[in-house]
């Protein structure tokens, strides 16, 4: 949970959004927690980002009161045994985003999947976009949310199936081809390739053109990009038989990290996007005595610290590039501003 907090706290626009009290405005009492979660959430951004003096410097920060929260929204996090750090963050922002959406009562439709599927894919795209905006209006969403483009392609028509969802980050392949060994690397940007590649689906699927159950492979492109991208590592595989860490060395920019290898070809997609890296979320040692640190960027000095636990150390932009490619799991990132 510690590591992931340190990654939300430096996120700037966020932080200044809660910091104002602008979040009052927008806190839905009639969400499932009732509001409670968001403003637990607050109170320990407001005493972690309290200005330091002479009196505070060095102080611990214990969010009981949020952990409680956090455990009533998302029994699963009960205890304080380790907890997988991308899986925690999805229920955080999920809990977050319904505390403080803008919509209270959720509109009904009346439209029916046909009529969807006749639209054009720009229109379809569009659709989609306002039907999930309708439901779900807040900043959570404004900052993290992007939409996805599904492309299934027949085997035996060649006929595609395209359909649009909203993502709140992207969890990425490590390619296999880079796993062999303890010296074994791949940068983000093969990792981004791989997530976009076309992949065989296993089960046959209903071609709506052959009208048939065929082969088919299925491919995963970004058409809308969010102003925070989450990028989430696949390290950790699980089979019926073993389960092991992937210790791949993927190596990251610091800036200017471009998602033009994924995005979708469909007419209005969003321009070439770059983004800036601000925080990272690390998985230290194995599966068995693993521990999460993270490592975040001050939105005021542009110094990077290292955060252990209660033990706060800086470094320098070299350690973050290039030391920390076999332990980085979740990745933050803001689109740039230059």
């Amino acid at each position: 949970m510690n590591s992931i907090l340190q990654c939300i706290f430096a996120t700037e626009c966020l932080m200044g959004y809660l910091l104002s009290g602008d979040y009052k405005m927008d806190l839905n009492t009639k969400s499932p927690m009732k509001g409670q979660l968001a403003l637990s959430f607050v109170s320990v951004v407001e005493e972690a980002l309290k200005p330091a003096n002479a009196a505070s410097s060095g102080r611990v920060i214990n969010p009981s009161r949020f952990k409680r929260q956090i455990d009533t929204w998302a029994p699963q996090f009960a205890g304080y045994s380790q907890q997988d750090a991308q899986e925690f963050l999805r229920f955080m922002l999920d809990g977050l985003h319904e505390d403080l959406n803008r919509v209270f009562m959720r509109p009904r439709f009346s439209y029916k999947d046909a009529d969807v599927d006749k639209l054009s894919d720009v229109d379809k795209a569009r659709f989609s976009w306002h039907r999930y905006h309708a439901s779900n209006c807040g900043l959570i969403f404004d900052l993290f949310g992007g939409q996805l483009q599904s492309t299934v392609t027949c085997h035996s028509c060649n006929y595609a199936s395209i359909t649009f969802d909203t993502f709140w980050d992207l969890s990425l392949p490590i390619p296999k081809s880079s796993r062999y060994d303890a010296l074994s690397k791949c940068s983000l940007a093969d990792c981004l390739v791989e997530f976009a590649a076309k992949e065989v689906l296993d089960e046959l699927y209903r071609c709506d053109n052959c009208k048939a159950k065929v082969r088919a492979s299925k491919r995963l492109q970004v058409y809308r990009c969010p102003e925070i991208l989450v990028l989430h590592l696949k390290r950790f595989s699980f089979s019926r038989y073993s389960r092991d860490k992937v210790e791949t060395n993927v190596n990251f920019p610091l800036k200017k990290l471009s998602l033009e290898s994924i995005m979708s070809p469909t007419p209005g997609h969003d321009q070439i996007v770059y983004y800036d890296l601000f925080g990272i979320s690390n998985h230290m040692g194995g599966l068995g005595g693993g521990h999460y640190i993270s490592h975040t960027k001050n939105w005021d000095t542009g110094l990077w610290y290292e955060k252990n636990d209660s033990i706060v150390t800086q470094v320098d932009e070299g350690r973050i590039e290039n030391g920390l490619g076999r332990s980085s799991y979740v990745l933050f990132f803001q689109k740039s501003r230059g």
